[in-house]
């Protein structure tokens, strides 16, 4: 229930976001990327680690290969400012055991929002920007306990080739959590699982 609240939350906010900036002078960018993170093989191990711990054999483990699709569109105002959403990379990793042909899945996708300022160099059409925000991990699982929200930040740029595309690079550190049962060990773990994000994007 606390999940679809959160989802519903980011809708009213979108709209919102809409409605409060219909009258503003500047434009909708819509980023689409391939993102990379270096997290997904320890949300792997931990939930490998539990099966086992509960007698599991596990005989195939595939966490995928930690990159996946991205979406961030945002508002940009001609003096800098962009507002927006972001969503993706989903996470899934899947896990055989000896017992079942599928014995435990794994899903995650990561929802936030976010603040930019961007440096619009219109002469070469290169532009940097740093951006900050919050995110939250919409996380499902056997062994899944809580997910907390998190702050964000990070740097990139983007390369217009055309008068409606653009090409970008971003790197993006998220400190939002998801918290694992930790058979083995006792007690809870809580993992980071797209702390450090490499995105490519073309925005449109």
């Amino acid at each position: 229930m606390y999940k679809i609240k959160t989802v519903s939350l980011l809708i009213i906010l979108l709209s919102s976001l809409n409605a409060s900036i219909a009258l503003a002078d500047g434009q909708w960018r819509f980023p689409v990327g391939l993102s990379h993170s270096n997290s997904i093989d320890e949300i792997g191990d931990i939930n490998k680690d539990n099966l086992e711990a509960e007698g599991a054999i596990v005989i195939d483990q595939d966490n995928g290969l930690g990159v996946g699709v991205t979406f961030s569109p945002y508002y940009f105002f001609d003096f800098g400012l962009g507002i927006g959403l972001n969503m993706g990379p989903v996470a899934l990793i899947a896990i055989e055991t000896s017992q079942n042909d599928l014995d435990f899945i794994y899903t995650d996708m990561p929802v936030g929002f976010d603040l930019r300022y961007m440096y619009v160099h219109k002469a070469s059409g290169v532009s940097p920007y740093v951006r900050t925000g919050f995110r939250y991990h919409i996380a499902n699982g056997d062994y899944v306990v809580d997910q907390s929200v998190g702050l964000t930040y990070g740097i990139g740029i983007e390369f217009r080739i055309h008068r409606k595309i653009a090409l970008g690079i971003e790197y993006l550190v998220d400190n939002s959590e998801v918290k694992f049962q930790d058979i083995q060990n006792g007690g809870t773990t809580s993992l980071k699982p797209t702390e450090n994000l490499v995105t490519f994007n073309v925005v449109f």
